[in-house]
């Protein structure tokens, strides 16, 4: 299995010349050894006012990514959310169970993935409930 890897600045620089030259996806997607899902899904998610363009689809990459790393601080920094995680992890829920009862039964608590809930309890701020997970009790 290929391991998957981000699209690169110069990458993107390619696509967006690419693409004012009027070349069509899967051309872009053959010259730069991607699927063309890949540079498809990286023009519509990048593009800013149907336009693609490398400096700003750059900028926005980076900000999704920056947004990522601290995603473990929203269960931290949010104390209904903190204090849903500490009161279900130690009635022995798993983080997948937990995130799926927030989105679909107990709406009134902020949202959190169950990776954003593990990244929470392997963190200095969620040490006292990492206990559970390996049934130390």
């Amino acid at each position: 299995m290929k391991n998957f890897t981000h699209i690169t600045d110069n990458e993107r620089r390619c696509i967006e010349r690419a693409l004012k030259q009027g070349e069509s996806i899967r051309s872009i997607s053959k010259k730069l050894h991607r699927a063309a899902s890949s540079v498809s899904d990286e023009i519509k998610v990048n593009k800013v006012k149907g336009e693609y363009n490398a400096r700003k689809a750059i900028n926005k990459a980076r900000a999704r990514r920056n947004q990522s790393k601290i995603q473990c601080l929203k269960v931290a920094m949010d104390l209904n959310l903190r204090d849903y995680v500490f009161k279900n992890i130690n009635e022995d829920q798993s983080p997948e169970g937990i995130s799926g009862r927030i989105k679909n039964v107990d709406k009134h608590i902020q949202r959190a993935s169950a990776k954003a809930i593990y990244k929470f309890v392997y963190s200095v701020y969620g040490r006292q409930i990492e206990k559970h997970f390996f049934g130390f009790h």
